[in-house]
This record gives structure tokens, C-alpha cells and sequence, in this order.
């Protein structure tokens, strides 16, 4: 167990609940000097196999998350130009990915998946117009319906480019 905790150690969480208001955030966020060290940030949640609260206040495995990750996100930045690229790597269990999410879809009706990135220089394109800016041009945030993601994993795939 503290093997799979350790994995997690570069990353920050932040969770809020509302029950009143049926609302849960999570955010999951890290640093890093290096594109080549930031990885798939679900995919490492997967592989520490993160236990989820059961109604006794035990814990307990979620299903989907015990299955291999179907996919791959790979991450590029050289010359100016930053990219975030999605292969699906395994059909058959992206298939049941999709039809374990489906059944599972009203607990997370209405969640949404947001990727936000900071840059040293600011941003002069972006492939994908549903993104928006930061004022100072340097921050960019993409969000996009959580069952979209499950369905369509290139639905966060982005080139940005920056200025010189």
C-alpha cells in the first residue's frame, strides 16, 4: 500500500464537497521542470489504485479503476510549440472502459474534466477554439463534459504555440 501512496507523492489534491448542492470538485495538480516527467496523471491514479469511500466509512476499489488504462497520453514541448497527444492502446478494454462508464453515467452526469496550463511565454495559437485564455495570455484552461473524455480521450488532445 505505501508503494502505491508513493507514486502519488509529487502530486497535490484539493476535494470539496457539497451535499447540499449534489457538488464535488477535485483537483489534481503537480509541478514539474520537465515535460517528460508529467506523465498521464490518471493513469497514476490507476496504478496506486486510489480506494474510494464506501457508505460504513470503509474503503473500497472502484471498478473502473482497477482495470488497465486502454490509453496513452503522451506530452512534447520543443521549438515553442507544446503538445498533449492520446493513443488508445488496447480497443477491446477501451470498449468495456466506455460500457462500465455508461452504466455508472448518472452518478457522473453533468461532471466536467478541466486541464489548465501555465506557460513561461505567452500563447500566440491553439488548435482547439473551445480553450480560453488567461488576461495575461499565458495561462490556458480547456474543459471539457467528463462522459465526452470517456467517449472521445483525444476530446483534451491540444498543440499550443507561443510567442518567441
Amino acid at each position: 500500500e505505501q508503494a502505491k501512496i508513493k507514486k502519488l507523492e509529487n502530486f497535490s489534491m484539493h476535494m470539496l464537497m457539497n451535499e447540499e448542492k449534489g457538488e464535488m470538485k477535485f483537483k489534481l495538480f503537480t509541478e514539474f521542470k520537465s515535460i517528460n516527467k508529467v506523465g498521464d496523471m490518471f493513469s497514476t491514479f490507476k496504478d496506486a489504485r486510489i480506494a474510494q469511500p464506501n457508505g460504513d466509512n470503509t474503503m473500497q476499489s472502484s471498478p473502473m479503476m482497477e482495470e488497465e488504462n486502454p490509453t496513452e497520453v503522451s506530452y512534447n514541448f520543443s521549438k515553442n510549440t507544446f503538445s498533449r497527444q492520446t493513443k488508445i492502446i488496447d480497443d477491446d478494454a477501451f470498449e468495456k472502459m466506455k460500457s462500465q462508464f455508461a452504466n455508472g453515467a448518472s452518478f457522473l452526469g453533468g461532471s466536467k474534466y478541466k486541464l489548465t496550463y501555465h506557460f513561461p511565454k505567452k500563447i500566440k495559437s491553439v488548435s482547439v477554439k473551445e480553450a480560453t485564455l488567461s488576461q495575461d495570455g499565458k495561462t490556458l484552461f480547456l474543459e471539457v463534459d467528463f462522459a465526452e473524455y470517456i467517449k472521445n480521450p483525444n476530446a483534451l488532445d491540444i498543440t499550443v504555440k507561443l510567442e518567441k
